[in-house]
């Protein structure tokens, strides 16, 4: 079987080897502001150059090489291989993954789908984003789509938390915003979940670009890791043109500075502190609009910057790497042609790429909508069926059948129970079905002119209108309820 496979290749190893030079050259020079005394004293113990007065740390060029090495390795060999193989007429057939969608974005606005005007995110829009999560079939695991802003500020993570655990009955994800919250999510995943409910937890400790680690985000880190809470440094998300340069090489430079850096920063405390999940990770550069500075998550430059990262973790020895980091995104603060144009283009070089998934259910870094989260499920499997190819062997050629029926043969003629079975047998894995789609004689389309956004919000309200089932039972639910309003009184 010939599955529909390609290679995206954005840098030559010429390009990324003179952006790693470069970035390690900056480590060396520059190095990292680190605002945090035991990060600072783990990592001067671990042969950093350490300026306490500045809060300064550079790094030597063989420092870097050997924590990249080890956590290479460790990436490498914790992860498993992102292909399967087949042997179909003695020739082994590499398998890509397929690809799905997350809704781990956190979204601080809605795009109402009954009034069409963009508000502040709720409680109720997190819920009913999680309701319609569990119902898709293209999302594996289920994040905060949106932010509310209905709650206070200071627990806002222990909300988004508690209402996806008790809501939706796939693996979730969350984030930790609040030093204070991060005790009490525990305690609910250990709820929720068992004792083991504490591994749906990760913090990422993201560094502030450029070249900064803010007090208050390793203050989070430590107090994950001393929880025995995965923590992963690095995933920097240089804008281009205002934290990084204008030139996306520029950026990437800073951003894999970053990255190298924080791959340092994980051995560090891996060695001090074992028995606790602690990765690096490589970053996401952005860009932004230069008419009016908004931040983008769609353009072409964002997407070569995502693509060109995949190349940056091949040259580095990363063996499973999925690239094509927020695709399925959109720029365009509304369901409609910009963000189909969007997501359908980047979904589809993320298959090409072999990568892993992208974005369900947002407009805009700022924005999310339900419907749009009913369309994203559609294209993921739109770009999937692509991703299946043409399966060829003798049942599909279908040899007998075709000599059988010979000219003008009619293969779906009920009198043929060779033709039916062969139809039945092959119409449904052959031919990617959808009710949703559009396709039909522009005559039947004329008597009532259905339009894809207007079946997305459809199918929204049917979702919601029919009774979930619920993940957690009633004692569950109200343990999780009290360690919320004791997070939330704490202030």
């Amino acid at each position: 079987m010939a599955f529909l496979t390609s290679g995206i290749k954005i840098l030559n190893e010429k390009e990324v080897e003179r952006i790693h030079k470069a970035s390690v050259r900056l480590l060396q020079t520059t190095g990292m502001m680190i605002e945090h005394e035991r990060m600072l004293g783990l990592l001067e113990g671990f042969g950093a150059e350490v300026d306490t007065n500045t809060m300064t740390v550079r790094f030597s060029e063989k420092l870097i090489s050997d924590c990249l090495k080890k956590q290479v390795e460790k990436t490498n060999n914790g992860r498993k291989a992102r292909n399967s193989y087949v042997d179909l007429n003695n020739e082994t057939s590499e398998i890509p993954a397929k690809l799905g969608l997350t809704t781990h974005i956190f979204c601080i606005s809605v795009n109402d789908m009954h009034t069409g005007d963009i508000r502040a995110a709720t409680l109720k829009d997190l819920h009913e984003s999680a309701v319609v999560a569990d119902t898709l079939a293209s999302i594996g695991s289920v994040g905060p789509l949106v932010v509310p802003g209905d709650v206070p500020v200071y627990a806002n993570d222990a909300y988004m938390w508690a209402e996806l655990l008790k809501t939706s009955n796939k693996t979730i994800s969350g984030e930790l915003f609040n030093i204070k919250c991060i005790p009490y999510i525990l305690d609910m995943c250990r709820v929720a979940k068992g004792e083991n409910g504490g591994s749906l937890m990760a913090y990422p400790c993201f560094p502030s670009s450029p070249f900064s680690y803010s007090r208050y985000a390793l203050d989070m880190a430590f107090c994950a890791i001393d929880l025995k809470i995965s923590v992963r440094f690095g995933g920097s998300m240089v804008v281009a043109g205002f934290t990084g340069p204008v030139t996306l090489a520029g950026s990437l430079t800073v951003s894999i500075a970053e990255s190298l850096a924080s791959m340092v920063m994980a051995e560090a405390v891996s060695e001090s502190i074992p028995g606790v999940d602690i990765t690096g990770s490589l970053g996401v550069s952005i860009n932004n609009n230069p008419l009016n500075g908004t931040a983008l998550y769609a353009s072409p430059e964002k997407t070569l910057m995502s693509f060109a990262i995949s190349d940056i973790a091949k040259f580095y020895g990363y063996a499973h790497w999925r690239g094509g980091g927020h695709t399925n995104a959109s720029d365009s603060c509304f369901p409609g042609h910009q963000a189909g144009i969007e997501k359908g283009s980047t979904m589809m070089l993320n298959l090409l790429a072999g990568g892993g998934g992208g974005m369900c259910g947002m407009v805009s870094p700022e924005c999310a909508s339900l419907p749009q989260m009913v369309i994203d499920d559609e294209i993921c499997g739109l770009v999937n069926r692509y991703g299946r190819g043409i399966e060829v062997n003798d049942d599909t050629i279908a040899y007998d059948l075709i000599q059988s029926l010979g000219i003008h043969g009619n293969y779906i003629d009920t009198g043929c129970e060779e033709a039916i079975e062969h139809l039945s047998s092959h119409f449904k894995t052959e031919n990617h079905i959808s009710n949703f789609w559009i396709r039909e004689r522009p005559d039947y389309w004329q008597r009532n002119k259905t339009d894809m956004v207007n079946l997305a919000k459809n199918r929204v309200v049917d979702i919601l209108k029919k009774k979930q089932p619920a993940p957690l039972d009633d004692y569950k639910v109200n343990e999780i309820n009290s360690l919320l309003r004791a997070c939330a009184g704490e202030g």
